[in-house]
């Protein structure tokens, strides 16, 4: 796109020190950038922007700033987009970093409360295993008393019944010494009392 005024034409391209990206804000000398419209026939009426120097001056085939204003508006989308992109990779960089410290994170606190449970569990079976031997102990041991009660209690009853029907005083006799063994091993008084009931019996 060419720009004439009076005298004057040019293009974008070459007219300031430079490469400008964008829209230009101040051109090289200093001055500031003023917004013009063009009026020749070439580009009528096409918004553009002039170093404010050379626009007062009317300057010819110069290089101070100019700039069509379209162009400058792409640039700015253009610059825009690739800051956008980089935006972006940085969003996409940064979630892929929440997202690993969240994983490990929760990793650890896991491996925690596994490693808790464990223990606890760990405790809880060393805990039952203790009450559950102490159990088997007492059972072995009531069991044993209780065999061994029933064995004692079947021979005196046998005892006593061979005495009951022996009719002698060698009969009497055995029952008696039996009796004073129970007297001299038992010190509870009420086992002595039940002694005495049975010796009234004969």
């Amino acid at each position: 796109m060419s720009y004439q005024s009076g005298a004057y034409s040019g293009t974008s391209s070459g007219r300031a020190r430079g490469r400008i990206v964008g829209v230009p804000k101040k051109c090289w000398c200093g001055e500031l950038v003023v917004e013009k419209i063009s009026k020749p026939d070439p580009n009528p009426y096409c918004r553009y922007y002039r170093c404010g120097f050379a626009a007062t001056e009317r300057l010819v085939n110069d290089n101070h700033a100019f700039k069509w204003v379209d162009e400058a508006l792409v640039n700015e989308v253009e610059t825009l987009r690739s800051c956008l992109d980089r935006l972006e990779e940085d969003v996409r960089e940064i979630t892929a970093d929440k997202i690993m410290l969240e994983n490990m994170v929760i990793e650890k606190i896991q491996k925690k409360m596994e490693r808790e449970v464990f223990e606890r569990v760990e405790e809880t079976l060393a805990a039952t295993k203790s009450d559950v031997k102490k159990m088997m102990l007492v059972v072995i041991v009531g069991c044993m008393v209780i065999v061994g009660c029933s064995k004692l209690v079947g021979l005196v009853w046998s005892i006593v019944g061979c005495c009951m029907d022996i009719n002698n005083e060698f009969g009497h006799m055995i029952f008696v010494v039996c009796v004073l063994v129970i007297v001299v091993s038992v010190k509870d008084n009420s086992s002595l009392v039940i002694v005495v009931w049975f010796l009234r019996q004969f």
